[in-house]
């Protein structure tokens, strides 16, 4: 406001320092709530008009580290990972963690500026799969963040044969839970309805 440039320019300076800080170790080599602030920082930066730390060589890993997180359930390896630090808060923290990872996605998949590359096209997809299985789990917290970051894929994607065979395979699972009741149960159910609301 003070300066009339973009906070990516007032940033720009900084780049290397900050770079170092978000992408030179692991996520998983830090505390939960390490974790969390190095996953808002970069959120935040992705989020800048125009955004900054696209083109980061670190950016695809770290992307790749938070959804290693966010699509573990709580015995699951990143689960394991958080629970390694105790401080008497795990549990939340993962949960919160799991959040703001799912929130770094969806910026990272809203971004037109984000380049995910051609070779890292998994990536892309499993993004997606693990909207999905937020938006059907019912993880509270998550499952706005995942719900936005599924209509954005859905606005770029729609009518692509790629992703029409992936939104096929995603909704299976969820359908053939569907067609048994015994599997029947609110979060299911609650999931499904959020995902026929897109």
């Amino acid at each position: 406001e003070f300066t009339g440039q973009p906070s990516s320019a007032i940033l720009e300076p900084f780049r290397g320092s900050i770079s170092t800080q978000i992408f030179k170790r692991s996520l998983k080599n830090f505390p939960a709530a390490v974790q969390i602030a190095h996953i808002d920082a970069l959120t935040f930066c992705l989020s800048l008009e125009p955004p900054f730390l696209v083109n980061d060589p670190g950016l695809t890993q770290l992307l790749t580290d938070a959804l290693d997180i966010a699509q573990h359930e709580e015995g699951g390896q990143a689960a394991a990972q958080v629970m390694r630090h105790p401080d008497g808060g795990a549990v939340t923290q993962l949960t919160i963690l799991r959040t703001h990872c799912v929130q770094l996605l969806r910026t990272a998949m809203a971004s037109a500026d984000v380049n995910i590359p051609t070779s890292q096209g998994e990536l892309r997809n499993n993004i997606i799969l693990m909207f999905f299985k937020v938006i059907t789990k019912g993880y509270p917290d998550a499952v706005v963040a995942a719900r936005e970051g599924l209509a954005v894929v859905l606005q770029t994607q729609r009518g692509k044969a790629p992703f029409k065979d992936l939104l096929q395979s995603s909704l299976r699972p969820v359908l053939v839970n569907l067609a048994d009741y015994r599997k029947l149960n609110v979060p299911l159910l609650e999931g499904l309805s959020r995902l026929l609301e897109l």
